[in-house]
């Protein structure tokens, strides 16, 4: 089986490991590539969303992909992460005498897209290759080899998959086939809105709206249920205000884009889950609007005038591109 992956990703990729470990993929890996204080967190971005957001940060349809299988990514993945004794031999001389190693270890893993639940198919594919992980760490562990990965106390990896929850709510993937995915340690369902008639996709389309919206509070209810204890839900407004530019719809004003709707029966029972998720000291996160292109802030606006604003600004000290608590926001007064 074969999914298509944005390659060479240059997203959030960091050259100097790669140049330093001399890897053999650093011209056309698969991987992104996260900060993570000495250590790493690699990211893979699969093509393709079932959304068309205007506003959306990433290439929905990336020029440059790659077909490839689950096994192919596995073992790039076990590549890159072996990498590690490359960087310490090649920075730092002898690897023996770096007394903090597992420092420089692999310390996360992101999955996201692009959609990574657009299809069965692909849901498949990212459930064998964790299983391959899960594999690899089992057999590490028992035979107390170095896994080049930063483990908890479990033994455990952290792996995060985002999500927009299109094809949870509209059951094409089921409730059991995500408990399968017992190795994930965080899932983020990116919310679109907070009422149908604010959901940031297909404002022209009022029937398209309350459909995805609906199926964004169905999947909500069903992660929120899920019976793994070992994932972490953390729901996400994925576009609200920021120090740049209020964000609105041509059908909407800006200050009435982020609010519920009591009129709206979805919305108000999304406005009830949240409540229930903070309530047992779940996290609620906003995404403030950010350029595309650092610097191209006003280029950015030209292009989405009709979904921007750039003057008097509802969250003049939200950093853009600086995922915060929903405590920090205005919304903190509707919940």
């Amino acid at each position: 089986m074969v999914q298509n992956v944005k390659s060479p990703n240059e997203v959030n990729k960091k050259p100097g490991y790669c140049n330093i470990s001399k890897c053999n993929f650093k011209e056309k890996c698969f991987f992104g590539f996260n900060s993570a204080g000495v250590g790493r967190e690699l990211r893979i971005d699969f093509n393709e969303c079932n959304l068309s957001c205007p506003l959306c940060w990433s290439d929905n349809n990336y020029c440059n992909v790659e077909g490839c299988s689950s096994e192919e990514i596995y073992n790039r993945f076990i590549n890159c992460i072996s990498m590690r004794e490359n960087y310490l031999e090649n920075k730092y001389g002898e690897v023996s005498l770096v007394a903090n190693k597992s420092s420089f270890n692999l310390m996360s893993f992101q999955i996201v897209g692009g959609e990574p639940l657009i299809s069965k198919d692909r849901f498949i594919f990212i459930y064998n290759f964790l299983e391959s992980i899960n594999t690899y760490i089992s057999n590490c562990v028992q035979n107390n080899i170095d896994s080049f990965l930063n483990l908890n106390k479990s033994n455990c990896f952290k792996i995060k998959l985002f999500t927009n929850g299109i094809e949870i709510g509209n059951g094409n993937i089921t409730r059991d086939m995500l408990e399968s995915l017992n190795s994930l340690a965080y899932l983020d369902i990116r919310l679109k809105g907070l009422k149908a008639r604010g959901f940031l996709c297909k404002y022209d389309d009022i029937k398209k709206q309350r459909e995805w919206f609906r199926n964004q509070v169905n999947a909500f209810k069903v992660l929120s249920t899920l019976s793994v204890g070992s994932i972490k839900l953390e729901p996400v407004l994925g576009f609200y205000h920021s120090e740049i530019f209020n964000i609105k719809l041509p059908t909407i004003k800006s200050s009435n884009m982020f609010t519920f709707d009591e009129n709206d029966e979805d919305s108000e029972m999304l406005r009830c889950m949240l409540k229930k998720h903070i309530s047992k000291k779940g996290k609620f996160y906003v995404e403030p609007i950010h350029a595309k292109n650092k610097g191209q802030e006003q280029n950015f606006f030209d292009i989405f005038s009709e979904y921007l604003e750039n003057t008097s600004l509802i969250e003049p000290k939200l950093v853009a591109n600086n995922r915060k608590n929903y405590m920090e926001t205005k919304l903190s007064d509707l919940l």
